[in-house]
Protein backbone atom coordinates (compact mmCIF):
# COMPACT_ATOMS: atom_id res chain seq x y z
CA UNK A 1 0.00 0.00 0.00
CA UNK A 2 1.34 3.43 -0.77
CA UNK A 3 0.88 6.51 1.38
CA UNK A 4 -2.05 6.93 -0.60
CA UNK A 5 -4.25 3.69 0.93
CA UNK A 6 -4.14 2.04 -2.06
CA UNK A 7 -2.26 -0.72 -3.73
CA UNK A 8 -0.12 0.64 -7.40
CA UNK A 9 -0.11 -2.94 -8.75
CA UNK A 10 -1.22 -2.48 -12.45
CA UNK A 11 0.01 -1.26 -15.88
CA UNK A 12 -1.80 -0.27 -18.15
CA UNK A 13 -1.17 -1.45 -22.16
CA UNK A 14 -3.27 -0.35 -24.83
CA UNK A 15 -4.83 -2.88 -27.69
CA UNK A 16 -7.18 -1.29 -30.74
CA UNK A 17 -7.49 1.96 -28.79
CA UNK A 18 -8.73 0.18 -25.82
CA UNK A 19 -6.54 0.90 -22.25
CA UNK A 20 -6.42 -2.53 -20.43
CA UNK A 21 -5.71 -2.56 -16.88
CA UNK A 22 -2.68 -5.52 -15.92
CA UNK A 23 -2.85 -6.60 -12.54
CA UNK A 24 1.10 -7.73 -11.52
CA UNK A 25 1.17 -10.46 -9.09
CA UNK A 26 4.64 -12.16 -8.49
CA UNK A 27 2.62 -14.52 -5.75
CA UNK A 28 0.85 -16.03 -8.70
CA UNK A 29 1.88 -19.03 -10.65
CA UNK A 30 0.57 -18.32 -14.10
CA UNK A 31 -0.82 -15.67 -16.59
CA UNK A 32 -4.49 -15.25 -17.29
CA UNK A 33 -6.20 -13.20 -19.50
CA UNK A 34 -10.29 -12.98 -19.70
CA UNK A 35 -11.21 -14.79 -23.06
CA UNK A 36 -13.15 -11.72 -23.78
CA UNK A 37 -10.08 -9.96 -24.18
CA UNK A 38 -8.47 -12.39 -27.26
CA UNK A 39 -11.16 -14.07 -29.20
CA UNK A 40 -9.56 -13.51 -32.56
CA UNK A 41 -6.62 -15.41 -31.02
CA UNK A 42 -4.60 -18.38 -31.67
CA UNK A 43 -6.04 -20.28 -29.03
CA UNK A 44 -3.79 -23.71 -27.69
CA UNK A 45 -5.65 -26.30 -26.22
CA UNK A 46 -3.95 -27.32 -23.08
CA UNK A 47 -4.75 -30.39 -20.00
CA UNK A 48 -4.25 -28.01 -17.36
CA UNK A 49 -6.69 -27.28 -14.25
CA UNK A 50 -6.28 -23.86 -12.25
CA UNK A 51 -7.69 -22.96 -9.37
CA UNK A 52 -8.31 -19.88 -6.96
CA UNK A 53 -6.44 -19.57 -3.84
CA UNK A 54 -9.90 -21.11 -1.90
CA UNK A 55 -9.66 -24.21 -4.26
CA UNK A 56 -12.51 -22.78 -6.76
CA UNK A 57 -11.83 -23.91 -10.03
CA UNK A 58 -11.07 -21.25 -13.08
CA UNK A 59 -12.26 -22.97 -16.26
CA UNK A 60 -9.71 -22.79 -18.90
CA UNK A 61 -10.41 -22.94 -22.51
CA UNK A 62 -6.41 -22.52 -23.33
CA UNK A 63 -3.52 -20.19 -23.67
CA UNK A 64 -2.10 -17.59 -26.21
CA UNK A 65 0.47 -15.78 -26.28
CA UNK A 66 -0.42 -11.85 -26.07
CA UNK A 67 2.24 -9.41 -28.07
CA UNK A 68 2.50 -5.93 -27.48
CA UNK A 69 5.76 -4.41 -26.69
CA UNK A 70 6.90 -7.45 -25.08
CA UNK A 71 5.32 -11.15 -24.98
CA UNK A 72 2.94 -12.84 -22.33
CA UNK A 73 1.82 -16.23 -22.17
CA UNK A 74 -1.86 -16.67 -20.76
CA UNK A 75 -4.17 -19.28 -19.94
CA UNK A 76 -7.55 -17.88 -21.25
CA UNK A 77 -10.95 -18.14 -19.46
CA UNK A 78 -14.02 -16.98 -18.83
CA UNK A 79 -13.88 -16.77 -15.29
CA UNK A 80 -11.68 -13.95 -14.63
CA UNK A 81 -12.71 -10.63 -15.42
CA UNK A 82 -9.29 -8.80 -15.43
CA UNK A 83 -5.72 -9.50 -17.15
CA UNK A 84 -3.05 -10.91 -14.71
CA UNK A 85 0.39 -10.82 -14.98
CA UNK A 86 2.80 -13.27 -12.81
CA UNK A 87 6.34 -13.85 -11.61
CA UNK A 88 6.45 -15.64 -14.72
CA UNK A 89 5.88 -12.68 -16.76
CA UNK A 90 8.30 -10.83 -14.02
CA UNK A 91 11.51 -12.85 -14.59
CA UNK A 92 10.89 -13.67 -18.15
CA UNK A 93 11.10 -9.68 -19.32
CA UNK A 94 13.85 -8.78 -17.23
CA UNK A 95 11.60 -6.85 -14.98
CA UNK A 96 12.36 -4.28 -12.02
CA UNK A 97 10.09 -3.34 -9.67
CA UNK A 98 10.36 -0.09 -8.45
CA UNK A 99 8.05 0.46 -5.26
CA UNK A 100 9.45 3.42 -4.48
CA UNK A 101 9.45 5.37 -7.61
CA UNK A 102 5.88 4.04 -8.65
CA UNK A 103 7.10 2.52 -11.57
CA UNK A 104 8.30 -0.92 -12.91
CA UNK A 105 11.16 -1.61 -15.21
CA UNK A 106 10.17 -4.13 -18.01
CA UNK A 107 12.99 -5.37 -20.50
CA UNK A 108 14.66 -1.75 -19.75
CA UNK A 109 11.13 0.15 -20.66
CA UNK A 110 9.77 2.26 -17.25
CA UNK A 111 6.61 2.00 -16.90
CA UNK A 112 4.07 3.91 -14.42
CA UNK A 113 2.15 1.81 -11.62
CA UNK A 114 -1.38 2.42 -11.00
CA UNK A 115 -4.67 0.99 -9.05
CA UNK A 116 -7.85 0.31 -10.30
CA UNK A 117 -10.96 0.28 -8.12
CA UNK A 118 -11.27 -3.32 -6.38
CA UNK A 119 -13.97 -5.21 -7.70
CA UNK A 120 -12.90 -8.11 -5.44
CA UNK A 121 -11.84 -10.12 -7.83
CA UNK A 122 -10.01 -13.96 -7.93
CA UNK A 123 -6.58 -12.65 -6.43
CA UNK A 124 -4.71 -15.92 -6.09
CA UNK A 125 -4.33 -18.76 -9.01
CA UNK A 126 -2.51 -22.00 -9.14
CA UNK A 127 -2.35 -25.45 -11.21
CA UNK A 128 -3.06 -29.19 -10.43
CA UNK A 129 -1.44 -31.07 -13.51
CA UNK A 130 -1.76 -34.16 -13.54
CA UNK A 131 1.50 -36.48 -13.16
CA UNK A 132 1.86 -39.60 -15.55
CA UNK A 133 4.04 -42.25 -14.73
CA UNK A 134 5.86 -44.85 -17.78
Amino acid sequence: MTGRGRSETYINITSRGKTIYVLLDSGCEHSVCPLRLCRNAKITPVDSKLYAANGSPISIVGMTRLLFEVHADVFLSDDLDELVFVYEFLEGNSCEWLFAELCIVINGLSVPLGNRPSKGLVRRIYRRCTLQLW
